[in-house]
């Protein structure tokens, strides 16, 4: 691993949760763009050179990355999906990027954000590598069993949340009794959990998964303890995620959280079906 690590940083606790885990490390020196009006102010206290840029200032990033001597980036946060209609401020070499893709969801803005860094000697690499420790288990994170309906609504819902994910729609379903109450789009997982349960009403199962291949270098699932705070108002009781691909913010405080609200936390493994 590199002496310098960059971060690209949106938004939530990931870009400050990795800026540590770097220097657990060892990294000593950690280099961020801060994205304006997305990430929390406090990441400068835990980098030592941050700039602050707009959403789309791509030859703004890598001349800052370059400048700081800066080889490999980690892509942490995301950033308000809402915020792609709204006046960004593109510049040259960005407007050139989107132009040459056709369908602008996270995997091909990412990927080819990815290959237009490599272009200046910057490599994007895996977003969970200093936070393997908080990546999801496999089975019941959360102690105690399923009941048999419950297990088949995870069964359910993995083929058709694994599909959603695959083409980009979104990486979230909610299902119940085996029937699908909301899928995500735009708006985020957040809402989808809160539409769910204004729908089906309590004892939903929220499915989040990736991509059949994912790209662990971004748009990884994320689960943090706004994720259960919106589960607990929602009357939600499973969350099933990826083993192994998906980051858990503040791990153990997340799993004391989820018990303690009788919500169950499982880890689906493509070698072991739940």
């Amino acid at each position: 691993m590199n002496e310098t690590i960059g971060i690209i940083s949106g938004n939530g606790d990931y870009p400050l949760l990795v800026a540590k885990g770097a220097r657990k490390a060892g990294v000593k020196k950690i280099i961020a763009a801060a994205l304006i009006g997305e990430t929390e102010k406090e990441i400068e206290n835990f980098c030592d050179v941050v700039c602050w840029i707009e959403i789309g200032q791509l030859g703004k990033l890598i001349k800052f990355f370059k400048k700081n001597n800066v080889n490999q980036v980690i892509m942490a946060g995301q950033v308000k999906p809402t915020r792609l209609f709204g006046r960004l401020k593109l510049d040259l070499r960005m407007v050139k990027l989107l132009a040459k893709i056709k369908m602008r969801g996270a995997e091909p803005i990412f990927s080819t954000v990815a290959d237009e860094l490599q272009k200046d000697g910057i490599s994007l690499i895996d977003s969970s590598v200093f936070m393997k420790d908080q990546l999801a288990d496999s089975g019941l994170m959360t102690g105690g069993s399923l009941k048999k309906n419950i297990r088949n609504d995870i069964v359910f819902g993995e083929r058709i949340a694994r599909s959603i994910a695959d083409l980009d729609i979104g990486q979230t379903i909610v299902v119940k009794d085996r029937t699908v109450v909301a899928v995500e789009a735009i708006e985020g997982t957040d809402s989808v959990i809160k539409r769910a349960g204004l729908l089906a009403g309590k004892n939903t199962v929220v499915i989040k998964l990736s991509k059949k291949k994912q790209d662990m270098r971004f748009d990884l699932p994320v689960v943090g303890t706004r994720t259960l705070d919106i589960m607990i108002e929602s009357k939600s009781h499973v969350l099933a995620i990826d083993a192994k691909k998906t980051l858990i913010l503040n791990k153990k405080d997340f799993l004391l959280k989820a018990r303690e609200a009788g919500i169950h936390v499982f880890g689906i493994d493509k070698n072991e079906k739940s």
